[in-house]
């Protein structure tokens, strides 16, 4: 209760999460840690699996560094013909280790990126200086490998749609930018 407090204010200020109803973003907190930690059958406060599939899409869109995921899966647990409770289990695409491993070369991405920011670059320049950064060292390539993520961009150098916003969301967090993914269809 008091890790899922305290994170709950961390979160604050995220778009998804601040358009959540208050009795959702505790759920948000729980997703965000479990995933975190790549847990597995973690028991979670709510039996609604639609209610989890739209909390774990704005956890998952507000939180482009995660990008070791894919999806879910939810195991429900059943006591008298109903309901009792849901067990969470995410998809990961990579170990915790390799994360950690993975995680060091994004970094060098990012100082690379920043390193041709002035210190007192205005908001304005600051979204500039990414989109023309990305814009120059990245390709479009449908084929790309994790097309859906920030390592498509950060460690392959192509992507797709997808990748693009979730690296400029990344490196504009980084840089105190209030930004937000948004997701939709065309029809």
């Amino acid at each position: 209760e008091e890790n899922i407090a305290a994170r709950m204010q961390q979160e604050n200020g995220r778009y998804a999460y601040d358009m959540l109803e208050d009795e959702l973003k505790p759920l948000y907190v729980e997703l965000l840690m479990i995933v975190e930690q790549h847990g597995e059958d973690v028991k979670i406060s709510v039996a609604d699996s639609d209610v989890l599939q739209y909390v774990f899409q704005c956890m998952f869109n507000d939180h482009p560094e995660i990008y070791w995921i894919d999806g879910y899966a939810y195991t429900r647990h059943m006591q008298n013909g109903q309901i009792a409770y849901l067990t969470f289990s995410g998809k990961y695409l990579y170990t915790q280790e390799e994360t950690r491993t993975l995680q060091v070369q994004i970094d060098q991405y990012v100082s690379q990126c920043f390193s041709g920011l002035a210190m007192n670059a205005s908001e304005y320049e600051k979204v500039r200086h990414v989109y023309e950064y990305l814009i120059e060292h990245t390709d479009y390539n449908i084929q790309a490998r994790d097309n859906q993520n920030i390592l498509s961009v950060f460690l392959y150098g192509e992507s797709v749609c997808q990748g693009y916003a979730k690296a400029t969301q990344y490196l504009l967090e980084r840089l105190d930018v209030s930004c937000t993914m948004v997701v939709g269809k065309v029809s």
